[in-house]
């Protein structure tokens, strides 16, 4: 949904654009291309492997890292399961094929 939002603001910013007379539709990726900068999608996934890494960082006793270490308990809801945010960044980490990303980020100085 933000991808789709984002190709909406892109389209009132850049206009329309008119060749002999006509309308010209614009693809995405030629919005994206006068845009000049990354989509939102990708900055957002970026920020979430960022934070990730910091979750996983962090002392033992930190309220983040203990909601972050955490599993939501009770029954389900019926129907198709909620999107989790820590799937959601696995998922990411999958997609990137980043390999012992735990690792990685508790090696990390700074």
């Amino acid at each position: 949904m933000l991808a789709i939002w984002e190709r909406q603001i892109l389209k009132k910013i850049f206009g329309r654009k008119i060749v002999r007379k006509r309308w010209v539709r614009r693809t995405n990726q030629k919005l994206q291309q006068l845009y000049g900068e990354p989509n939102l999608v990708e900055v957002a996934k970026a920020s979430r492997i960022r934070w990730i890494g910091h979750a996983v960082r962090l002392p033992v006793g930190r309220q983040p890292k203990r909601i972050f270490k955490s599993e939501p308990g009770g029954k389900r809801r019926r129907g198709r399961p909620k999107a989790r945010w820590k799937k959601e960044v696995q998922e990411d980490i999958a997609k990137l094929r980043i390999m012992d990303w735990r690792t990685k980020a508790n090696d990390r100085k700074g």
